[in-house]
């Protein structure tokens, strides 16, 4: 190996403990995108409320002022 090598090799095992520290303080997102098994519990489920709401009043301007 040349001094190259152990450049990327020290660079790559850098991101990897960056990582796992990043990991350990923010946690992993578990979320399997299936609503139904969160119960209600979902940390994006206001979010989707809001999404759903504004695509909701999108259509009812479009359709008050026959946008296609």
């Amino acid at each position: 190996m040349n001094f190259i090598s152990y450049v990327v090799v020290i660079v790559i095992a850098a991101l990897l403990v960056l990582d796992i520290r990043y990991l350990r303080v923010h946690g992993s997102d578990d979320c399997t995108g299936s609503c139904g098994s969160c119960h209600g519990s979902c940390k994006f489920q206001n979010d989707i409320r809001k999404a759903q709401k504004s695509i909701a009043r999108k259509k009812k301007l479009k359709k008050i002022l026959h946008l296609s």
